[in-house]
């Protein structure tokens, strides 16, 4: 089987109703256009992840995804294309990155599954706090409809129905975007877990309790680290962007499980989320049983971060490509405890 064209420079030997629309397309827009309104990476972030792995897989690949996409209830009206976007590949790099947004447009209807988009659990705890217990496997009775889910079982779920040929095509296509939509938010650091400070009622909810000086928070600052607007420019330049980015992606590393990718991105948070930037208001509030002050982070803090957000994209997009075609996940014992 051919591989697909890459467009990043990496190692690329991968392992072998009317109203309803009305409503849709106006999410569509808001998530398109004021990403900070949503709880993971940006639309652009997600766009990004998906057109990177879109271009790593082969043609068999993208064309077996694609025709199950096309069977989506709102394919004809939330995965239309820019008027600018016309050539029959970026046509798809278009719907596939939609794909990845569509559980953000979802939100607040009788689809969303807020659950799904964050791991419970610590990645940080300071003074003894006491922080949530994390998820155990996915229920052997798990369906598409069950809610009290987090993100690594509710991918492992998706990706059964998705692989699933007996399962209607409507529904592979819902666990699809799921797939491609929860990659992306697992290699997002604040989503893999919270600090837990005494400060906090419960944790900082992934960083959204980290209020920052000028508005927002600091999970959404994070969002918006790969962009901010969703149009097909700005996810072309983006991409293309990652092209520069000096990493080493190996095969281990495309197939190692979702415990690994969760240390990976825990490991991040406290280096680089959880800076003493951060983590030293934290600690004056919590002994002080003062509320945690606005935050004024440096533009070092955001370099870095920067940084830090492409590299995960690009990642993500390479494990992407590698489960939507086919490929298992290694064991836990039989991955080594450094993948990258």
């Amino acid at each position: 089987m051919a591989e697909g064209r890459a467009s990043i420079t990496f190692d690329q030997s991968l392992p072998p109703t009317q109203g309803d629309a009305m409503i849709r397309l106006t999410t569509l827009l808001a998530v398109l256009l004021f990403p900070s309104a949503v709880l993971a990476w940006s639309a652009t972030g997600h766009h990004v992840v998906c057109v990177v792995a879109y271009d790593l897989m082969s043609e068999d690949t993208r064309a077996e995804a694609m025709g199950i996409l096309s069977h989506h209830p709102d394919f004809n009206t939330t995965f239309k294309p820019p008027s600018n976007v016309t050539q029959q590949a970026n046509i798809e790099r278009w719907q596939i990155g939609v794909a990845g947004c569509w559980p953000d447009i979802i939100r607040r209807s009788d689809e969303d599954r807020p659950k799904w988009h964050y791991q419970l659990g610590a990645t940080l705890v300071i003074d003894d706090a006491e922080a949530d217990e994390p998820p155990g496997p996915l229920p052997i009775d798990a369906t598409m409809d069950t809610k009290d889910l987090h993100i690594f079982q509710a991918l492992e779920l998706a990706l059964k129905v998705y692989r699933d040929e007996a399962q209607p095509k409507a529904d592979r296509a819902i666990a699809l975007c799921w797939i491609c939509h929860l990659v992306g938010d697992s290699h997002q650091p604040c989503h893999v877990g919270s600090l837990y400070a005494p400060c906090f009622r419960g944790g900082d909810r992934g960083a959204n309790s980290i209020r920052l000086v000028g508005g927002g928070n600091l999970h959404s600052a994070w969002d918006r680290l790969l962009g901010s607007r969703a149009t097909a420019n700005d996810v072309r330049r983006r991409v293309a962007e990652l092209e520069l980015t000096p990493l080493s992606i190996t095969p281990t590393t495309r197939v190692a499980p979702t415990k690994v990718w969760q240390k990976e991105a825990r490991d991040f948070a406290k280096e680089n989320v959880y800076t003493n930037e951060v983590l030293a208001p934290v600690r004056g509030a919590s002994r002080n049983g003062e509320r945690l002050p606005n935050l004024q982070l440096s533009d070092e803090y955001f370099s870095a971060a920067g940084r830090i957000a492409k590299m995960q994209a690009a990642v993500a997009g390479h494990r992407l490509a590698s489960l939507l075609s086919g490929v298992e996940l290694l064991a836990e014992d039989d991955t080594p405890w450094q993948v990258r």
